[in-house]
């Protein structure tokens, strides 16, 4: 994972506690609010039968004062008993009933009507919270994609300076590298034109000594010139440290060492002549 995902990762984990936070937040002052709401219409729900219970009250008394005033009316015509007597008393009743049925509906309306607020206002709460949370993880959805953008951008900005300045630097290492090789070949040609008769490493040690610098394959070619004239001294029955002397005078124009020329050749069988000879051969090849 790339610094810039990890750092993504710290924002995200950030930004979802904070998002939890702020709905959890919401949903409890709406909630709070509606409970608030809920409970004066449930107040409102219980007071309303004591309320038509006055009018109830009311309508009784109507009634008791219209059968009364019935049998006053019959008793001063002297019709207490007769047959319109009993139907007003049915009438005074029968309104007295019709009332009651219109109070019971009232009453059953005004308690369906707070029911059907106290649904609407929970209704409401629940879309309220149901709003406000998405409007929260809108927002937050939509910070952590911008943040993520800014970051990938950073990044991939970043590594383009990154290439460019290594891509930079390596060309002018090259450009450097060649100047100096350039430099060390010019000194080399010069030298060899100053003295045809040179051999290449007098010329690469001139190249050197004036550069202070001998470049990696001209290192290596002298090494495996080195490498192919000792073998071949080894070849001839030389020992290992005549070979190596003879390589290196070939080679890096090298005097015999006087220890190496203290030692046997490595090679008595044949006569000092036929040494000589055998060394000549080699150095003509």
């Amino acid at each position: 994972m790339a610094a810039w995902e990890k750092e993504y990762e710290k924002i995200k984990k950030q930004v979802e506690e904070s998002t939890a936070k702020k709905k959890a937040a919401v949903q409890k002052i709406i909630q709070e609010q509606t409970d608030a709401a809920a409970s004066a219409i449930e107040a409102q729900k219980k007071a309303v039968p004591s309320e038509y219970r006055r009018l109830y009250d009311a309508s009784e008394v109507q009634r008791i004062v219209d059968q009364r005033n019935i049998l006053n009316r019959m008793a001063d015509t002297g019709a207490t008993r007769s047959g319109l007597s009993d139907t007003l008393t049915t009438a005074v009743n029968l309104s007295a009933g019709n009332r009651v049925q219109a109070l019971n509906a009232q009453q059953q309306a005004a308690l369906d009507k707070l029911t059907q607020a106290l649904t609407e206002l929970q209704a409401k709460a629940r879309a309220d919270i149901a709003s406000r949370q998405a409007d929260i993880q809108s927002d937050a959805d939509k910070y952590l994609a911008d943040t993520r953008g800014a970051l990938y951008g950073a990044y991939t900005q970043a590594e383009a300076q990154k290439a460019a300045a290594e891509a930079q630097k390596a060309a002018a290492e090259i450009k450097a590298q060649k100047e100096v090789d350039d430099r060390f070949t010019s000194y080399v040609d010069s030298y060899l034109k100053t003295n045809p008769n040179a051999t290449p490493y007098q010329a690469y040690s001139y190249a050197s000594a004036v550069t202070g610098y001998m470049p990696q394959n001209v290192q290596q070619r002298l090494a495996s010139d080195w490498a192919v004239r000792y073998a071949r001294y080894r070849a001839q029955g030389l020992s290992e440290e005549w070979a190596a002397a003879y390589a290196n005078r070939d080679i890096y124009n090298m005097d015999i060492p006087a220890a190496v020329q203290g030692l046997d050749s490595g090679n008595t069988s044949q006569s000092q002549g036929e040494l000589l000879r055998r060394f000549r051969e080699l150095d003509r090849r």
